[in-house]
């Protein structure tokens, strides 16, 4: 019984957890077998941190990137970030164009885009 209770407590303690937490591994960029440049990412929103939401980045191919956040800072300037998959927090509750421009290891400028919603901030 002993083994069973601490099996069920870790388990309720890992659900716990919001993986957005973990620190994002260290992105290098790849190439496809082919040489060919590809741009790919993913928007991850945290369900426990308000706001947070963590860019996940598969492209390969590219040796710089920014992304555009979809909002506006405090300077009405639109808020951007070099990182190459950032981890931040949203201002806001909303609805954001997400998009990601990316610079080819062939000198090629790629873009790509994406919504995501914010809606576990306290109003």
């Amino acid at each position: 019984m002993g083994r069973i209770t601490i099996f069920v407590l870790l388990l309720l303690l890992c659900s716990c957890l919001d993986p957005l937490e973990a620190p994002a591994p260290d992105w290098q960029p790849q190439t496809f077998a082919d040489g060919m440049p590809n741009l790919a990412f993913r928007l991850r929103v945290s369900g426990i941190s308000p706001g947070s939401v963590r860019f996940n980045n598969y492209s390969s191919g590219m040796h710089e990137f920014t992304w555009y956040l979809g909002y506006n800072n405090e300077n009405g300037i639109e808020a951007t970030t070099n990182t190459p998959a950032p981890t931040l927090k949203y201002p806001r509750n909303g609805r954001f164009n997400v998009r990601l421009k990316g610079l080819g290891t062939d000198s090629t400028v790629y873009w790509g885009s994406d919504w995501i919603e914010i809606t576990n901030l306290p109003d």
